[in-house]
């Protein structure tokens, strides 16, 4: 435990008049001694080192106020200089890896030319936060993972400075893919049988209300948004500096390429689910399906298609 919080009481207490002093959010507390909430000294020395403070008891405070405050959403941010220093020589690269989208062998392929020192990834949000002192510590130029676009905003890096990439995929294999790989991992290595509502079969699964709507069109809306389709093709199409699509993967891989300067162009399929073949009578009935619940999707999809294929084509004409 730390030097500041001897027990998990002092820990509620800490946080209850940290809560009561900011006016409010008392189901924070409750949670915390119902949780019994407990912190080492090697995290509080993180948090400290991510926050830039001097003592615990300023770290948990701090940490308190980002987490009672959303709304503010500008967490752990770097002072203008120090990043104008990190930033300064080359962009750095936010990979939005949406699940199931080719992204695990894309992210492959970066690290086959990219120095893996130079590279974050390939995690969430939440993951990513526990490596931000590897962004600030060292000269990091990529970062992959299942975040949304907008991470720039929350790490306060200068937009002038970053680019982002992405994939997108037909909605219904995308949706197919997920369930069989979520069906089929070993009970070990997954999430509760929850991830795919115990259903046994696709058509279950798509119909499901536990399963999230509009995947993709979520992921490129922005932080603080729900999906929001004009949001994603805005920003699909002015933020970001590439996107690829899983079903024209090579020529995508080799446009990505050339953006970036890759020599080695091979990819490993990595992270490929095992399922049955589905025959196209059972594929016309989920697209169907799917086209009422994730109608969002379909649309952006058909723009990033559209916007693909005419970027194609004007390259070939050069």
């Amino acid at each position: 435990m730390g030097n500041y919080f001897k027990t998990t009481r002092d820990i509620g207490t800490a946080a209850g008049n940290e809560v009561a002093a900011g006016g409010g959010c008392a189901e924070i507390y409750k949670m915390i001694k119902q949780k019994h909430l407990q912190l080492d000294q090697h995290k509080l020395d993180l948090a400290r080192h991510i926050l830039r403070v001097k003592t615990d008891n300023e770290a948990v405070r701090v940490a308190l106020d980002r987490a009672i405050e959303p709304v503010r959403y500008a967490a752990f941010p770097l002072s203008g200089p120090d990043r104008a220093q990190l930033y300064s020589d080359e962009p750095v690269v936010l990979f939005t890896h949406i699940g199931k989208t080719a992204g695990s062998s894309v992210y492959s392929l970066i690290k086959e030319n990219v120095s893996q020192d130079q590279i974050i990834g390939d995690g969430t949000e939440r993951d990513f936060f526990y490596t931000l002192d590897k962004l600030w510590a060292r000269q990091i130029r990529w970062v992959c993972g299942h975040f949304r676009l907008g991470l720039h905003e929350v790490v306060q890096i200068p937009g002038s400075s970053l680019r982002y990439i992405t994939f997108l995929r037909d909605p219904v294999s995308r949706e197919i893919s997920f369930f069989f790989y979520r069906k089929n991992r070993n009970s070990a290595a997954t999430g509760p049988p929850e991830d795919v509502d115990g259903a046994a079969s696709a058509e279950e699964w798509f119909k499901s209300p536990l399963r999230p709507r509009n995947v993709q069109t979520w992921f490129l809306s922005g932080y603080g948004r729900h999906a929001d389709i004009n949001a994603a093709l805005n920003n699909l199409l002015k933020s970001y500096f590439f996107f690829g699509i899983t079903e024209y993967i090579n020529e995508s891989i080799d446009r990505m390429c050339a953006a970036f300067g890759f020599m080695n162009k091979s990819y490993p399929k990595v992270n490929v689910s095992n399922r049955p073949e589905v025959d196209q009578s059972t594929y016309a009935r989920l697209d169907d399906i799917l086209r009422c619940e994730d109608p969002l999707d379909f649309q952006l999809y058909r723009a990033a298609c559209d916007a693909f294929q005419s970027r194609l084509s004007r390259a070939e004409q050069v």
